[in-house]
């Protein structure tokens, strides 16, 4: 599993020219798979489905849109924190330019308090 893990490490490189043209297909195939209400609807062999809720639908559409365009993608939990330092490798800035953006409110953030718990 972890090979897997190293291959779809997206926020770490940038998807390969294969990943980037296949992703369009997918994203047009799940859309195509959502019911009227924006559920999508995956069928699990003979009998059954998996019904996935529309806003979680989205963000798989648009993970997939995201790698069609070869951008460096990656999830985050919402309880999950990253350090100052991480956010910019990811980002691949200067951690001093970060911290300048985060200062002057470009970037929203939350303050340290909110993991507080």
């Amino acid at each position: 599993m972890k090979d897997a893990v190293e291959a779809t490490d997206f926020h770490r490189r940038r998807p390969s020219p294969q990943e980037m043209t296949s992703a369009p297909d997918a994203a047009a195939a799940l859309e195509n798979m959502r019911a009227n209400d924006g559920t999508l609807v995956i069928q699990v062999g003979d009998t059954g489905s998996v019904k996935i809720e529309p806003a979680i639908a989205d963000q798989l559409i648009e993970l997939l849109d995201s790698v069609s365009g070869g951008n460096l993608v990656g999830l985050v939990s919402s309880k999950s924190r990253i350090t100052t330092h991480l956010a910019a490798e990811i980002l691949n800035v200067p951690h001093e330019y970060l911290m300048k953006l985060l200062e002057e409110g470009e970037i929203l953030h939350l303050p340290p308090a909110i993991f507080a718990a």
